[in-house]
């Protein structure tokens, strides 16, 4: 009977522990699928603030002039007086 009584208890034991690891299993998968939601958020809206930066740096480039035929750095340090002088000479 002390043998038996023994294996008995080591099942037991052993459910136990199952019972427990099978807990902390499910607890680890609940937490990662919520995680694979959060995640699949934050990819949505990473692709959500890629094309709204992509459209601000598109439309602020709209508002640059582009000059060609202008040699580089003879503006010097006033760029402003320069386009102003350079417009009145070269087109008017």
């Amino acid at each position: 009977y002390a043998g038996q009584e023994n294996v008995k208890r080591d099942v037991q034991d052993f459910s136990l522990r199952m019972d427990g690891a099978e807990k902390r299993i499910s607890n680890v998968e609940d937490d990662v699928n919520s995680e694979k939601g959060k995640t699949e958020a934050l990819v949505k809206q990473v692709a959500l603030l890629t094309d709204k930066l992509e459209d601000l740096e598109n439309r602020s480039r709209r508002s640059n002039l582009r000059l060609v035929n202008v040699p580089e750095k003879i503006e010097g340090n006033d760029a402003v007086a320069f386009l102003e002088k350079w417009l009145i000479d070269d087109f008017i």
